[in-house]
């Protein structure tokens, strides 16, 4: 009797054993997920990185040109979205806001508004064009020679590449039109930037400027010049004059256009109105009083 009792006791405790085991098994498979689920997250996880492996040995070997625009997002999103497919992020990125350009020039708060984009990945994506931009002023930093206006639309670009909105800029150059210094005048809207000829003057006497070059952009992409932008340019030119530094052009930047004041002959009707001005006045001033 105790034998045969011996035997199914045996029996049930190797069949309770039996049931805590797979138990176990399964609360072990991660948070009691099933090991059919973990298998799939691990070959999801190797095929992701089996294609970014794929997509870096070509920027490698074509360079960063060999991809198309949505490539390109996903590659970037490689290094701050490091577990998820992150072509479907580039995809949805261009599709809210229509191209590469206007994802990159898009803030880091309108970024984060699409699903998945974390806030690392927005500050990361919004901070490009800015490196861009260092990237092409380091180019020029052994005082490059700026006298003719291919050479300074090319040193300008690094200062307004990829800005959607209005600055100015103040390029001082040397006797021999080698840059000496560059001064920010001021920044402001989509379609507008206050600048005081005041500010542009102390600039050129305190950075010793023998003649200089005004610079702005135009967000908009038409280069031409409105009426105040003439206005302010010929009063410029006045008050540089007065202090015996020559106004050599005003540019305006928009897009891949370009508006040269000198080259327009704007900037020669400019300098006959300026002559003719001074002219008048120091004749006025010495004309004697009654």
């Amino acid at each position: 009797m105790f034998e045969k009792n011996g035997k199914m006791f045996e029996k049930v405790l190797k069949n309770l054993l039996k049931g805590f085991t797979m138990r176990y098994e399964l609360f072990c498979s991660d948070g009691n997920i099933n090991n059919d689920e973990e298998k799939a997250t691990k070959m999801s996880d190797n095929i992701h990185e089996g294609h970014r492996d794929r997509m870096r040995e070509r920027v490698k070997n074509g360079g960063i040109d060999s991809l198309e625009s949505h490539e390109i997002l996903e590659f970037l999103l490689y290094h701050v979205i490091p577990r998820r497919n992150t072509n479907d992020l580039a995809h949805m990125l261009i599709s809210k806001f229509g191209s590469l350009a206007n994802v990159l020039n898009a803030s880091a708060d309108d970024l984060v508004t699409v699903s998945g984009i974390t806030k690392n990945a927005a500050v990361f994506l919004a901070a490009l064009p800015g490196v861009y931009r260092a990237y092409l002023r380091s180019l020029n930093e052994e005082r490059p020679l700026l006298d003719n206006r291919d050479a300074l639309v090319k040193f300008l670009r690094g200062y307004f590449s990829g800005k959607n909105e209005e600055a100015a800029y103040l390029i001082c150059l040397d006797a021999h039109n080698k840059l000496t210094s560059v001064q920010k005048l001021g920044s402001g809207g989509a379609s507008y930037v206050q600048i005081s000829v005041r500010d542009i003057c102390d600039a050129a006497l305190r950075l010793k400027a023998v003649s200089v070059v005004l610079a702005h952009n135009h967000p908009s992409g038409v280069a031409e010049p409105s009426d105040s932008d003439i206005m302010m340019t010929q009063n410029t030119a006045i008050a540089l004059k007065s202090i015996d530094v020559e106004l050599l052009d005003h540019l305006i930047l928009a897009g891949e256009t370009n508006f040269s004041f000198r080259d327009s002959g704007l900037a020669e009707f400019l300098d006959r109105h300026v002559e003719s001005l001074l002219d008048d006045s120091i004749i006025n001033y010495l004309r004697p009083r009654r």
